[in-house]
């Protein structure tokens, strides 16, 4: 049998290839015995048939999983990175693979294991008619609230309906990163249910939504707003200190992902370079990022981090009471000079 297991939802095909290799691990009581496992980027086809082609030992079937060769098929260039490095892969013979893979004994499952695969590109079509495809793509709307419940009572926990809205709304469709946070939630709840603020409270990108909300209002010169939201910081266990390093380490990104669109790049389909350039998620962080990019220049910003600068040594300077630093944060931030 051959299966092609693939998507952008890269967590979600891991999920599946784990749940077959657990399968024929456990069946005859042999541990990895029969599971073979390459990477695509560096295994050659008479490995790959090697393993295929050898007999399962003392039990019903042979596993094998190729992760990326389908994706290394359906873009020799290597994507993005590599071909603006002049660095093409080796080419593949996927005819003999092909023809090869069609022949393997009926004891071997030949998993492929890819990430986003062309509808009708050469990927695909390398695993042969026969092929059962699952495909995983990103889950949106309600298929992702769903998920994220369904999440919740596999963990044996329950979330109200607002907890969950408020998880995607700050993970967004990472669903590893949301595995991770929910497992964390389910935890600390215990029997009770999952609450919005539990969220808020648990979930590290909460806490960067609050750095958002005080960098729109330093950059809009709100200096109300901004003090206001510097308190809810510091309430969350800031120090003056840290709220201008975490301000300041916002405001760079903000000037890096203006660079990075001024330079053609696209928030939704470089998104995974985009996140990866400004050390960020792909969710919420990389949303609210480009949309702050997007809205001020880049020399009103330079003059922000400048202010934020003089912000800085006036408060280390001054003997000041930490309410008076942060409305003097505030307004220094929040002023045209």
């Amino acid at each position: 049998m051959i299966r092609v297991i693939f998507g952008e939802d890269e967590y979600s095909v891991a999920t599946r290839v784990r749940e077959l290799r657990n399968e024929a691990a456990g069946d005859a009581g042999m541990g990895d015995a029969n599971v073979s496992a390459f990477e695509g980027e560096r295994v050659t086809i008479d490995q790959l048939l090697q393993a295929a082609a050898a007999m399962p030992f003392l039990a019903e079937k042979r596993v094998v999983i190729v992760s990326g060769l389908l994706g290394r098929i359906d873009n020799p260039t290597g994507g993005r990175r590599n071909a603006r490095a002049g660095a093409p892969r080796a080419k593949i013979d996927v005819a003999r693979l092909t023809e090869s893979i069609q022949a393997l004994p009926s004891t071997t499952e030949l998993i492929f294991a890819d990430g986003a695969l062309r509808k009708n590109g050469a990927g695909l079509r390398a695993a042969g008619p026969g092929a059962r495809i699952e495909e995983y793509p990103r889950k949106k709307g309600k298929d992702l609230l769903d998920w994220i419940a369904g999440r919740f009572a596999m963990e044996k926990a329950r979330a109200s309906p607002a907890a969950v809205t408020r998880l995607a709304e700050l993970v967004g469709d990472n669903t590893r990163a949301l595995d991770q946070e929910i497992r964390k939630l389910a935890t600390y709840a215990g029997e009770a249910p999952v609450q919005s603020d539990d969220v808020d409270l648990l979930v590290a990108p909460a806490r960067e939504a609050n750095v958002f909300v005080a960098v729109d209002a330093v950059l809009e010169r709100r200096p109300a707003v901004a003090t206001r939201s510097f308190y809810v910081l510091m309430a969350g266990g800031q120090s003056v200190q840290s709220i201008i390093a975490l301000i300041g380490s916002q405001v760079r990104k903000v000037l890096i992902a203006r660079e990075l669109l001024d330079s053609g790049m696209n928030p939704v389909t470089d998104r995974e370079e985009m996140a990866a350039r400004l050390g960020i998620s792909t969710g919420f962080p990389l949303q609210k990022t480009v949309d702050q990019a997007r809205r001020f220049q880049p020399a009103y910003m330079a003059g922000t981090m400048r202010r934020l600068l003089e912000a800085d040594v006036a408060i280390k300077n001054g003997q000041l009471e930490e309410r008076l630093a942060l409305e003097l944060l505030a307004a220094r931030l929040s002023s045209g000079g």
